[in-house]
C-alpha cells in the first residue's frame, strides 16, 4: 500500500469515495501515502498500519483492526505485496527463495484468509 501498484490503487479508491486501509512493512512510505490520502479524503476514511505480510498473525491482527474500525464493512480487497527477486546469488540460497515466497505468495494468501 505504500508504493507502486498498492499506492496507486489506494489513491484511486480514495478518489472514488472509498475508505482506504493500507498496510506495508515500509513505515516511511506508508506514512507518506496515508498523509496524502488523509489530505484528500479525511482521517476518518484512512487507516494504515505497519504489517509484515509474511507474518500471518500480523495480517490477521490488521484485518481485525480494520473490521473493528469500520464495523466489518470491507467491500473491496486489493491484496498486493511483492519483493524483488534479487540477484542470482540471493536465489542460490534457500533463504532467498523463502523470503520471496513468504512475501509474494504467502503474503497475498494471508490477506485472503484474513479478510475473506
Amino acid at each position: 500500500g505504500a508504493t507502486g501498484l498498492g499506492r496507486a490503487a489506494a489513491i484511486k479508491c480514495g478518489s472514488l469515495g472509498m475508505r482506504v486501509c493500507i498496510a506495508d512493512i515500509d513505515e516511511k512510505n506508508l506514512v507518506a501515502t496515508a498523509r496524502l490520502l488523509t489530505d484528500e479524503i479525511g482521517s476518518d476514511n484512512v487507516y494504515h498500519s505497519v504489517v509484515d505480510v509474511a507474518d500471518m498473525a500480523a495480517v490477521h491482527k490488521f484485518a481485525q483492526e480494520v473490521s473493528a474500525r469500520y464495523d466489518n464493512d470491507v467491500g473491496f480487497l486489493f491484496a498486493n505485496a511483492g519483493t524483488g527477486i534479487g540477484s542470482a546469488s540471493v536465489l542460490s540460497e534457500l533463504d532467498g527463495w523463502r523470503k520471496n515466497f513468504d512475501v509474494n505468495f504467502f503474503g497475498i494468501l494471508h490477506f485472503l484468509q484474513a479478510f475473506v
